[in-house]
Formats: structure tokens, C-alpha cells, sequence
């Protein structure tokens, strides 16, 4: 670590030696490597100080899995389990999406949870993809260092008439107290509608 390049604060100091002083260190974002542990030195006169550091990582070690692998858009439900991540630094958060097809952006299917498993309707994939889909997982240990895993389906479309009785249905019967329900469906019509 260059601290010449990464320091966002002075690192060479001239300092009245009657003085009480209090030094910060603060450096540019992504500086410092994951699961690294550093050593700081601080020099004054014959003095030498030292302080060691180790940087946080995301959980590790896991993997998604995503059942039934294919199904039909607003019909088949898709339960998705992370299986497996590690951290030190407890307690484990998982949160659900997928990948829009449309723009490639990470819709919310369920937020951050200690709970590994949801089981969710999905919107077809695109018809150049084949109809598949990406699935994701985003771990996030409790300091909010996260990793993402992906896992594809492939998700057939409804024709026009059953697409729009499907969504009336989903409409009329969905718990609008259920923020988790709410903000997975607006996800999933959302991304039907920008298509």
C-alpha cells in the first residue's frame, strides 16, 4: 500500500513538540485489499509506533440454487436457497433478485433477510436469451461487506390474454400490507411493462 498515491490527508506532519495532538489517517475508498491485514507505522523524532489493521471480506464459500430450472412467467414459482456462505462476522443477510432482461439491472425480489430461501414468480426471460433468466443472491455479512452469485432459468412467456389475466389476478389478490410481496411485484410487473 502506497501511501504517497492513497492518503487523503497529509502523511508528513511538522509538529510542535509542546503540543498534544490527535493524527487521522484516512485513505481513498478500495484502498485496501479484503481479508489483508495491514501495518501502520507513525515516526516521531527516534520514536517508531506501529498499529496493524486486517480489512473485512464478503461471506464466502456458498452458492444459489434455484428449482424448478424452467416455468412459464406469473405462474411458475421459483424458490430460490443459498446454500453454504461463511463469515465471521454474524449474523448473514441474504436478499433476492433478478436480472432484468430489458437493461440488465438487479430487480428486488426480497430484501435483506437472515432468512436463505425465497420462493417468488418471475417475468419471462428475453426471447434472445432463450427465455432465460438470471436469478441472484447478494450475501451480506453483518458489516454489510456482500458477495452475488447468479443462477439461470429459463422462464417461458404467457401469451397476451393469459398475461393480462394473470396480472389482474396478481393485482386484485396481492397483500398491499405485505411490503416484501409489494416490492416483489412491483419488480416483476415492472420489468413486464418495460419490455
Amino acid at each position: 500500500l502506497d501511501l504517497r498515491s492513497q492518503a487523503l490527508v497529509p502523511i508528513i506532519e511538522n509538529l510542535d513538540p509542546q503540543q498534544n495532538y490527535t493524527l487521522n489517517l484516512l485513505l481513498s475508498a478500495g484502498s485496501m485489499l479484503e481479508a489483508s491485514t495491514y501495518r501502520f507505522f507513525l515516526t516521531c523524532n527516534q520514536l517508531v509506533g506501529s498499529i496493524e489493521v486486517s480489512t473485512n471480506s464478503a461471506p464466502k464459500g456458498g452458492f444459489l440454487s434455484v428449482s424448478p430450472k424452467e416455468g412459464s412467467e406469473l405462474k411458475t414459482y421459483f424458490t430460490m436457497i443459498a446454500y453454504g456462505y461463511e463469515d465471521n462476522d454474524y449474523p448473514i443477510t441474504y436478499g433476492f433478485g433478478f436480472q432484468s432482461s430489458g437493461n440488465g439491472e438487479i430487480k428486488t425480489l426480497r430484501q435483506r433477510s437472515e432468512i436463505n430461501a425465497t420462493k417468488k414468480l418471475l417475468p419471462s426471460g428475453a426471447a434472445s436469451l432463450d427465455h432465460h433468466m438470471n436469478c441472484t443472491v447478494t450475501v451480506f455479512d453483518r458489516l454489510s461487506a456482500s458477495t452475488k452469485d447468479y443462477f439461470s432459468v429459463v422462464v417461458k412467456p404467457l401469451g397476451a390474454s393469459a398475461l393480462q389475466k394473470e396480472l389482474i389476478s396478481m393485482l386484485n389478490n396481492s397483500d398491499r400490507k405485505n411490503m416484501g410481496e409489494t416490492t416483489s411485484l412491483i419488480s416483476v410487473v415492472g420489468d413486464l411493462i418495460n419490455r
